[in-house]
């Protein structure tokens, strides 16, 4: 997932320090649960009910719409 948020469009127009913000650890985690609650319940709707930054927003508008199936792996050393 951390892979996908670095290659949108949307986090490579950010300023480095906004960059940095975004993939910290806990915010990438709000990205992904946002994107999966996007793709729960259609991007209008989640659209008009979360508190995301709009910026941030504009990265999970752009893996939802791009992206038919995400596999995210919170713990990659786990089985």
């Amino acid at each position: 997932m951390k892979e996908l948020i670095e290659n949108s469009k949307a986090y490579q127009s950010f300023e480095p320090h906004a960059q940095q913000m975004v993939i910290k650890r806990v915010n990438r985690l709000k990205i992904e649960d946002a994107i999966i609650q996007a793709r729960h319940l259609g991007l209008e709707q989640w659209n008009s009910q979360t508190d995301l930054p709009h910026k941030w927003r504009s990265i999970v508008k752009e893996i939802v719409s791009s992206v038919k199936t995400i596999k995210i792996q919170r713990f990659p050393n786990s089985n």
